[in-house]
Parts: structure tokens; C-alpha cells; sequence
């Protein structure tokens, strides 16, 4: 019990439970997020961790990347992002599934960290591409939909990013693969 009533207990850093970055690449495939030391923390205990690819729908504009997912007490994810109307996408997700490493940076106010991934299921990164190619070619969305769509994800929780991934039949836990169907390709963003 603290006797001097000038000091306070040491306050825990806040979690960012769902965070989100952007999916590049480079000369692999490369997650960077933004996040606080308490995030950081959280992550490096974080035992069941998933990485895999997918797309959600339901937020103005057709959302790629890679998720990585895990569970301890609470469930965790951060969700890199590309945009699907980029030539440079392809590329990307024909790498993620020849490949299926991931290289994930941590920023946050002390300085940055790395870690390497292996996805669960990288024969899935096309299907997950495909999807969200059809959704883009079925819509009629902005140019800029991406960055909106973006903003929105950022305000959204766990089980709300978990509900808007496709395909819909098929949700699960943060931390298993989700089903997906392999769908022709063959327009770009307007």
C-alpha cells in the first residue's frame, strides 16, 4: 500500500488489441505497425500466434492484406493493409503464397522491432486476392476508397474487423483459417 499519497501506483501501458499498418514489398514481404510500448509488450508474450491473408468487405472500399491474429487473455490483431486497385498488389500476394514469410516491424516511442512469420495458410493468399478483386470490379468506388476504408477500419474492434471478413459462411476465431474460394481476376480499380 502506498503511504505517500503524492505518488501514485505506476500505471500500466494501454493495449491496442486491434491495430492496423500497411503490407509492402520490398525484397520480401514487409507488415509495418505503428503501436505503443503496451502493445509491444502484449505481443511479445502472445502465445497461438496466426498469420494469414484476407479481405474484408462492408466499408466503402474492399480492404487486402495479412492478419496476424493472436489469443492470450484477451484476443490481439493487427491488420497490414495493401490497396487491391495497386498493379503492385499481384505481385505481392504471388509472393506471400510462393513464400508465406512475413517480416513484421513494430514502431512505437521507444523505437522499432522486428519479427519474422510464417503464415498458416499461404496457398490462400490468392483466393483472398481474388475476392477482393471481384468485390473492386463489382463496385463502382472511388480512388480514394482505400484510405477511407482504412480510417473506418481503424475504429473498429476485434470482433467487429472478425465479423466483416470474407467470406461471410465461413467466420472463426481470430486464430484459425477461414475458407475461401479462388475467383477470376480481371479488372483494376476505375
Amino acid at each position: 500500500m502506498y503511504t505517500n499519497f503524492e505518488r501514485s501506483p505506476p500505471r500500466l501501458p494501454e493495449i491496442l488489441f486491434a491495430s492496423q499498418g500497411s503490407l509492402t514489398l520490398d525484397t520480401a514481404v514487409h507488415a509495418v505497425a505503428d503501436v505503443n510500448i503496451g502493445t509491444v509488450l502484449a505481443w511479445r508474450v502472445a502465445r497461438r500466434i496466426d498469420v494469414r491473408s484476407f479481405h474484408i468487405s462492408g466499408l466503402g472500399y474492399p480492404l487486402l492484406g495479412v492478419r496476424i491474429a493472436s489469443e492470450t487473455e484477451d484476443s490481439m490483431l493487427i491488420d497490414a493493409l495493401c490497396d487491391v486497385g495497386d498493379p503492385r498488389t499481384l505481385e505481392l500476394f504471388k509472393l506471400i503464397e510462393r513464400d508465406g514469410r512475413l517480416k513484421l516491424t513494430f514502431r512505437h516511442e521507444l523505437g522499432m522491432g522486428s519479427s519474422d512469420f510464417q503464415l498458416s495458410r499461404p496457398d490462400k493468399a490468392m483466393a483472398s486476392f481474388a475476392s477482393a478483386v471481384q468485390e473492386l470490379n463489382a463496385g463502382d468506388f472511388r480512388r480514394d476508397g482505400f484510405c477511407d476504408a482504412c480510417t473506418r477500419l481503424a475504429f473498429l474492434n476485434v470482433d467487429r474487423r472478425l465479423e466483416l471478413e470474407q467470406p461471410r459462411e465461413s467466420r472463426v476465431s481470430p486464430v484459425k483459417n477461414r475458407k475461401s474460394s479462388a475467383l477470376r481476376v480481371s479488372k483494376t480499380v476505375r
